[in-house]
């Protein structure tokens, strides 16, 4: 095999792994598998959730995921779409947009959107998040639209 068809496969072999990593991030959420979700960032990651609170390294992470989220949300459902994924090394960066269907320790309802922008890292061959940052476009109870939150500005030229 060429150095090139070489080169190209583990390119994609990069790429789909890097996306497992964000669908693996989801289910093991939905699943509650908290710890897990947390072990897939590397030791010195930032994790940014805008409003919720910036956590830095694996430990604020771990706390994250196992302690805020079971005490304030009882069931989540992630869709993602939409991969990019750049890619130089042992390094990448990247982002795919989100839908979370959500359901609060109260039992109440929402719905919530935006975009992931993510930085991977490959720690002992496995790539792990080096840094996640969430944008929410919407976080609505439900019943409520989206449409009077939210107005995309088109560029025409």
């Amino acid at each position: 095999m060429s150095r090139d068809m070489e080169s190209r496969m583990r390119e994609t072999e990069d790429r789909e792994a890097i996306k497992e990593l964000r669908h693996l991030y989801c289910y093991h959420v939905d699943q509650g598998k908290l710890a897990e979700c947390a072990a897939l960032y590397s030791n010195d990651a930032v994790a940014d959730f805008g409003p919720i609170g910036v956590f830095h390294g694996i430990d604020q992470i771990r706390q994250f995921y196992c302690e805020y989220l079971p005490a304030n949300f009882a069931e989540m459902r992630h869709y993602v779409h939409n991969h990019v994924i750049r890619l130089a090394g042992d390094r990448g960066d990247g982002g795919c947009y989100f839908e979370v269907k959500l359901i609060t320790t109260d039992g109440k309802g929402f719905t919530a959107a935006g975009r992931y922008d993510d930085e991977f890292v490959r720690v002992d061959g496995q790539w792990k998040f080096k840094a996640r940052r969430v944008s929410f476009d919407y976080f609505l109870p439900d019943g409520e639209s989206w449409a009077q939150k939210t107005r995309m500005k088109f560029d025409a030229r």
